[in-house]
Order: C-alpha cells, then structure tokens, then sequence
C-alpha cells in the first residue's frame, strides 16, 4: 500500500466583501425660531450702541479745556508767550460755545480787544461764526446723547451682565474699537487733508467750513491743531476699545462663577 505524502490543505479564496464605510451620524441641527434671531438684533444693536457711545466718549474728551490748551501749546508754539495767551483765551470762548448743550442756552463769544490787537487779527466774521454755530449744534447734540447712552449702557451691563447677548455685544464692540483706530490713524497721519474735507462734506454740507488762511478761526486752530486732536481721539477711542474687552471677559468670568455656584 502506498503512502503519499499529504498535501497543505487550501483554503477556497473567498471574494473580498468592500469596506464599508462608517456611517455618519446625523446630528439634528437647532431650529433657529423667533427668539434666535431676535437675540442677533439686540447683539447688534447693542454692539452698534456701545461704539457710538465710544466715539461720543471720545469726543467728549478731546473738547476738554485742558487737553486743547495742551493742543494749544504744541500748535502755537513758534508764537511768543503774549501771542499764545492769547489764542488760549480764544480757544477758551469757543469751547465754552462750541460745547454748549441742546438744552442750554449759548452765549456770545467774546473776544478781548487786547488779544486781538496782540494778534494783530480782526474777530469772527459772519461765515466763521455761522460755521462755529453749526459746530456747537452737532457737538451739542453729541455730547448730550452721549451721557444719555453712557448711563444707559451702564445699567444695561450692571443688571444684565449675566446675559449672552451683553458679553458677544461688549466683546463685538471691543474688537471694532480696537480695529477702527489703527484704519483711522492711517488716514489721519498720511492722508490728513482728504480726510478732514471728507469729514467736512459729510457733517457740514452747508458748506461754509472753507476760510483763507489769515481768518482769525485758521490761525487759532491750524491744520496742525486737527492733525493732534485727530490722533488723540483715535488713542481714546483705543482705551475705550481695551476697557469693552475687559468688560466682555468679566462678564463672561461673573457668569461662570454664578453657573457654577448654582
């Protein structure tokens, strides 16, 4: 009887089945209902009402007394210490007009004949005071809406602070007061001319804002005067920018501690 050696057993191939791929899970996207999409609103409108607040802040403090004396000193300072008296005391009447508020009642501006024999200048004209009244009724305006949003806002963000629509609002804010400042100054710095008749013809279509150069108005506040105090409001406005932030992650921190005191 004869032996054979055995052979390796084969396995039959069987056909390769195709992978198949993982199957992705479905996830239920939220519906968006009324409530969303008023909660976007009142982001935006919040955010839109904490930067014009900030720009009023702004401008609020660049017209102080203080800060346009200093402006004063730096735009002025080739002059001689009568003459720079006496363009601070000028400066001095028309801030007090220009900042007048809607609800007062504005004086005359009064110019002192020594200053203007010591300058060597006749005062306003007719067209330059119609242009400083047009001035104090925009700045008037803004200022008194200013302490109106200021006060405003400060309740908002101390009873609501709580809320999401208040931090996404002083963080939106925050970012945008940051962002328009650097966009701003570049303009103002390398494109001052442009910009300030921009900034003319948009808030003074009238008009009557172009005076010669020896006008009492020109050489009280010279191009250099609005090139300084353009660059300082934009330096507030940053501050402001920074202190939005800061509110955004305090109240975002105030939040987390009373979710996790709850």
């Amino acid at each position: 009887m004869l032996n054979f050696p055995k052979l390796p057993h084969r396995q039959s191939k069987q056909p390769k089945q195709p992978k198949q791929k993982p199957k992705k899970e479905i996830v239920a996207k939220p519906k968006r209902d009324v409530h969303f999409y008023l909660r976007i609103a009142l982001t935006v409108f919040f955010t839109i009402l904490l930067v014009l607040t900030c720009v009023g802040i702004s401008v609020t403090l660049v017209a102080f007394e203080p800060i346009n004396l200093r402006l004063a000193n730096i735009a002025h300072s080739d002059r001689s210490p009568e003459e720079l008296a006496a363009y601070q005391n000028i400066i001095i009447e028309v801030l007090k007009y220009v900042t007048t508020l809607p609800v007062e009642e504005a004086g005359a501006i009064e110019i002192d004949a020594e200053d203007l024999a010591i300058l060597r200048q006749w005062s306003f004209f007719e067209n330059e005071l119609c242009h400083l009244t047009d001035v104090r009724i925009l700045l008037g305006r803004v200022i008194f809406m200013t302490y109106i949003m200021s006060v405003i806002l400060l309740l908002t963000i101390t009873f609501l602070r709580d809320k999401p629509f208040v931090r996404h609002s002083l963080l939106a804010a925050g970012i945008s007061c940051l962002a328009l400042p650097v966009i701003g100054g570049i303009f103002i710095f390398f494109f001052f001319d442009p910009t300030f008749v921009f900034f003319h013809e948009v808030f003074f279509p009238q008009g009557n804002w172009s005076f010669p150069q020896d006008t009492l108005i020109i050489s009280t506040f010279p191009g250099h005067y609005w090139q300084m105090a353009g660059l300082l409001w934009m330096a507030f406005f940053l501050i402001g920018g920074c202190i939005l932030t800061a509110l955004s992650r305090f109240c975002g921190k105030m939040h987390a501690w009373s979710v996790t005191n709850d």
